[in-house]
């Protein structure tokens, strides 16, 4: 059987498949754009994306033990609709340390984990020696901080993923 080549039906010689996807598309757009961004949203994989950020102070990072992971994680959550990365960071930091930080607008790195169909917005940020995170759980949400070497074999792989995308931590080799 032949396969199609990369570039997708209609990439290759003319044949039934090819005259097929050029109707297809033709067809997609003279439809009404509502009807065509429903279209993309029905046929398109659907993914979470969160933020979350390795709060440094000195060579440790500010961990979390939540209620919804197992092992220590790195603070954050999901955006919520509308939300930027930057802006879902700050609201996180509020709600789980009572911490009002300046984030960047963007990102030290994004971790794309199509296995598990969510992408992470991941921000480093040193403390400022001012600051003054909340270290009492809230008991609901979060069950536990501590500041914790990157390198301590209790963080969650998940929180790992994260980290070794963030140049310069101590402890930490980047991932290939």
């Amino acid at each position: 059987m032949q396969r199609p080549s990369a570039g997708g039906p209609s990439a290759g010689a003319p044949g039934p498949l090819a005259a097929v996807h050029r109707l297809a598309l033709q067809t997609f757009r003279v439809l009404p754009p509502r009807v065509r961004f429903a279209i993309v949203r029905r046929t398109t994989p659907q993914f979470t994306v969160g933020t979350v950020v390795a709060l440094q102070r000195g060579d440790e990072i500010l961990v979390l033990r939540q209620r919804h992971h197992h092992g220590w994680t790195l603070p954050g959550g999901l955006l919520d609709r509308g939300e930027t990365p930057r802006e879902a960071l700050v609201r996180e930091l509020d709600e789980e340390l009572a911490l009002r930080l300046d984030v960047p607008e963007d990102p030290t790195a994004v971790v794309f984990q199509p296995r598990f169909r969510h992408i992470d917005a991941v921000f480093h940020l040193h403390l400022p020696e001012d600051a003054r995170p909340r270290l009492e759980p809230d008991g609901t949400e979060v069950l536990d901080v501590a500041w914790r070497r990157a390198d301590d074999p209790a963080i969650a792989e998940v929180a790992l993923v994260a980290l070794r995308r963030v140049p310069g931590l101590p402890g930490l080799t980047a991932a290939g």
